[in-house]
């Protein structure tokens, strides 16, 4: 199945917001040029078939319609059939959660305010929840229909506590808690790991050596790194021990070395061959991980289960 090149294209704010770039860091025409027409956001997109994996849709699905942590992009992320999303969380001055990659409002709201310094009812004010949703909305939302990977960014030193039950408040309300995995500042993470999963990221060895693994680790750790940090061996190894891996294929990691696009596709790939349990991606990987897993099912499917090509017409013209 030839991989699908949407036309809808990627903002230039969506852009460097995946990438994590400043757009005072590259030219409109060097990222036209780099980005192209990759995004991915036909309305006829299918549902996939993940085939038992975890698959978690980096600050949801995001194209040029449909801007990240939002609740658009969390609808996108459910209908195509991603079995997680991952938010970015970060506090406002009250300590409430908000979905949010920056402190600044500039791309979410096209505002040089800062959260941290604002409370809700004055965020609300200035943005609306669709597009910077509270964590209790989102999670309302997700219950019964998608799973969380929550990436905790930043808070006001004083509204820790009030943040960290913000967190999580909702998620055990929605029943988001035991199926989630947590990413992000630790200090909040740790809270949470005796009812969830929190990222883990030794080497092989240290994971062997660690007192984690007498205490059946998998039930509240996991593995998560980039795609360079990891072989078969490595892979199989941490499962050994009882770890879940899950592998973050994002633009990001391969804007400095060659093709973007072309290396990301084949990291899916290569993932998926070793046995990863999971991959967190940018939605412009998506048609690469369809790819594979249709070539997956070909492979299983007897013969005989198989459409019949088309027979071919002979032509009446002589």
């Amino acid at each position: 199945m030839a991989r699908q090149r949407e036309t809808c294209g990627i903002s230039r704010e969506n852009r460097c917001a995946l990438t994590g770039i400043s757009p005072l860091w590259l030219s409109v025409g060097a990222l036209c040029f780099l980005f192209g027409t990759v995004g991915y956001c036909d309305d006829a997109v299918e549902r996939m078939d993940v085939r038992g994996r975890i698959l978690i849709a980096h600050r949801g699905v995001v194209t040029d319609t449909i801007p990240e942590n939002s609740l658009a992009s969390l609808e996108e992320t459910i209908r195509r059939g991603y079995t997680h999303i991952e938010v970015d969380l970060r506090s406002t001055k009250d300590g409430h959660a908000v979905c949010l990659h920056d402190n600044s409002l500039r791309r979410a709201a096209g505002l040089s305010r800062l959260v941290s310094e604002l409370t809700l009812a004055e965020l609300r004010a200035l943005a609306p929840v669709k597009t910077v949703p509270d964590f209790a909305t989102f999670c309302a939302r997700c219950e019964g229909r998608i799973g969380l990977m929550p990436d905790i960014k930043e808070w006001p030193p004083e509204a820790e506590e009030a943040f960290a039950k913000s967190i999580e408040q909702p998620m055990i309300r929605h029943g988001l808690m035991e199926n989630a995995f947590f990413i992000g500042k630790h200090a909040i993470t740790k809270r949470f790991a005796d009812r969830a999963r929190v990222s883990w990221k030794p080497s092989l060895e240290e994971a062997r050596a660690s007192d984690h693994i007498r205490n059946a680790p998998g039930r509240h750790l996991f593995i998560f790194g980039h795609a360079v940090a990891f072989d078969a061996p490595t892979v199989r190894g941490f499962q050994a021990l009882g770890l879940k891996v899950i592998v973050s294929i994002n633009i990001f990691h391969y804007l400095r070395v060659g093709d973007w696009e072309e290396n990301g596709n084949r990291d899916v790939a290569r993932m998926i061959e070793y046995g990863v349990d999971g991959l967190q991606i940018d939605s412009v990987y998506e048609p690469a991980f369809r790819e594979h897993v249709a070539t997956e099912i070909t492979a299983i499917t007897p013969a005989a289960c198989r459409p019949a090509p088309p027979t071919s017409v002979a032509s009446t013209a002589d």
